[in-house]
């Protein structure tokens, strides 16, 4: 008998699947409950318990609504839940596959970081990682690599030809640690030198920094011909029509490992924008454009560079 534990972080798992590490999670319960009996466990602001599909996805709760916020005693309760389960039932094994990029947020001082190391070494049989800087982050040496979930991006189903202007997309909500503020403040300056430019904000409505929200707000009645409020989108469908795609974490934790939605913009062409925290730099050290979390606080050369490249290509394709 084995048992399968998914652990990732989301403020909520609701269907359809359209974020890229909510697909992660479900793909990878698809597979493995061949064999297994699968959970999806996940952080949220509420707890919540869901059959779907025959696997159970069920939250522990944060303390507040900020993301940034683990409840450190529930994270150890619930761990001592699968002790007690493998106490009762010594035949079964449990496994453990770690999604989030950085699974114990480095703010844990090192006493309850050590603590949460060596419960999960006892209570799970296996654990399962994504990348080395996973690894290190929880200290854990028996922890294995897993294969990535990839899904196969038929470009034949979305647009072949970019837009017909230099166009930039950010995907995602507005919390400070998204690093989103930083392209809404440069986004003045990149109008003013490129005033065809268009710049879509795909916000997937999760909890939003007040500050950062009114900011974006303010931009898009300041230039209404430029910036586009969106809600939850297709993001290939998006993707294949950007010309770049930005990705400005400041930190690892509340990202995952590996960055879907980077995989797909590079899969459909699209340029990308990175700050290489995690384990970012791990799986696209190729990107061109992939700098650390400091340097978006003022990223505009980086992007006139690739603007200007980008406006060069447009320019040579509409000549006759």
């Amino acid at each position: 008998m084995s048992k399968v534990l998914i652990l990732t972080f989301f403020d909520n798992f609701s269907f359809p699947q359209s974020e890229a590490g909510r697909k992660q999670a479900w793909w990878m319960a698809n597979d493995l409950k061949k064999h297994n009996t699968v959970e999806i466990f996940y952080w949220s602001t509420t707890t919540s318990v869901n059959f779907v599909d025959g696997v159970r996805i069920f939250s522990g709760q944060l303390k507040s609504n900020e993301l940034s916020e683990y409840d450190e005693v529930r994270i150890i309760l619930s761990a001592l839940e699968f002790r007690l389960l493998k106490f009762l039932n010594k035949a079964i094994r449990i496994s453990i596959y770690i999604l989030d990029g950085q699974p114990i947020p480095l703010d844990f001082k090192y006493p309850l970081r050590k603590l949460l190391a060596n419960i999960c070494s006892i209570v799970f049989d296996e654990i399962y990682i994504l990348s080395e800087y996973q690894k290190r982050n929880l200290g854990i040496q028996k922890a294995k690599k897993m294969a990535v979930y990839l899904p196969k991006i038929d470009k034949c189903l979305y647009p072949v030809e970019k837009t017909s202007y230099p166009s930039i997309l950010y995907m995602g909500h507005l919390k400070k640690f998204k690093g989103v503020d930083y392209l809404i403040s440069s986004s003045y300056d990149l109008v003013e030198k490129y005033p065809n430019i268009q710049i879509t904000f795909a916000i997937n409505g999760l909890h939003s920094s007040l500050s950062t929200e009114k900011n974006l707000r303010k931009l898009h009645s300041n230039l209404p011909d430029n910036i586009t409020i969106t809600g939850v989108v297709d993001p290939l469908a998006e993707l294949s029509k950007a010309w770049i795609y930005v990705y400005p974490f400041r930190r690892p934790h509340g990202t995952m490992a590996y960055a879907l939605s980077i995989y797909e913009a590079l899969s459909l062409g699209c340029n990308v924008i990175a700050s290489d925290v995690g384990s970012n730099k791990e799986f696209f050290g190729e990107i061109r454009y992939l700098k650390k979390p400091t340097f978006f606080r003022n990223f505009n050369n980086v992007k006139d560079q690739l603007l200007e490249e980008i406006c060069d290509e447009i320019d040579n394709r509409l000549l006759p």
